[in-house]
């Protein structure tokens, strides 16, 4: 009952627990207002199976992402399904490496690691932390779909050209649009040329803006290529 009330105007709530490590459950009791399914498999053979129910929420509990490379299987499918999904965190030392495993496999982050205010109750004895203690779920972050801008510099940097987005800087080149930088040195006297980047919503002193993997620097427009090689110009 307190679910269906934070996510009015919602009457029913159906949880699907899915997982390779959930066995044979004994079936709940299905009500009015709530249903339960359990689906024995990894989320992304689930996604392909003909019953899948498409949620709209999903949640990760204490999942390990830096530790464990085998979700990323999973998390390109909750991506691609461009739902809310929030991932729980054990303790406070890992909320960086799992926010860094999160934003590597391209997703949206829409909440960075934050306390829990429903972690679990109950303290976990635990012989490989420096605490003794912990409480599961103990931090949770967010995210939703995929993050274009760091999708396009990485389809850049294999070859590929994303579709530039309709909205244009002051100079009139499409943010997100991925560019190649030619014969030019950046601010800081580092040799820049053939280096993919992305152009972003802003311009300085008649010059676009480009992201770069070490900040933001910026280039006169006749030295950005899109990256197919053609040259990005003002219309």
């Amino acid at each position: 009952r307190l679910l269906l009330q934070c996510l009015q105007p919602a009457r029913r709530l159906r949880l699907v627990f899915v997982g390779n490590e959930l066995g044979q459950q004994e079936p709940w009791p299905q009500g009015n207002l709530w249903q339960v399914r359990y689906v024995n498999a990894l989320y992304q053979d689930y996604r392909a199976k003909n019953d899948f129910e498409a949620p709209d929420f999903a949640i990760a509990f204490n999942i390990g992402l830096h530790h464990y490379e085998h979700w990323k299987p999973a998390l390109g499918v909750l991506m691609d399904l461009g739902i809310p999904v929030a991932v729980t965190i054990r303790n406070s030392k890992e909320t960086v490496q799992e926010l860094d495993a999160l934003k590597s496999v391209g997703a949206n982050v829409t909440q960075e690691p934050t306390k829990n205010p429903f972690d679990s109750l109950v303290p976990t004895l635990r012989f490989d932390r420096d605490s003794l203690f912990e409480f599961d779920n103990a931090f949770y972050m967010c995210f939703q779909g995929r993050d274009v801008a760091a999708e396009a510099v990485r389809s850049a940097r294999s070859g590929q050209l994303l579709s530039p987005a309709r909205v244009k800087n002051p100079l009139g080149a499409p943010v997100g649009w991925s560019v190649r930088v030619v014969g030019l040195s950046s601010e800081a006297g580092v040799a820049l040329n053939g280096f993919v980047g992305q152009v972003t919503g802003s311009s300085e002193n008649g010059r676009y803006m480009v992201q770069l993997a070490d900040g933001t620097k910026a280039f006169r427009p006749e030295n950005l290529e899109d990256a197919t090689g053609a040259p990005v110009g003002i219309p």
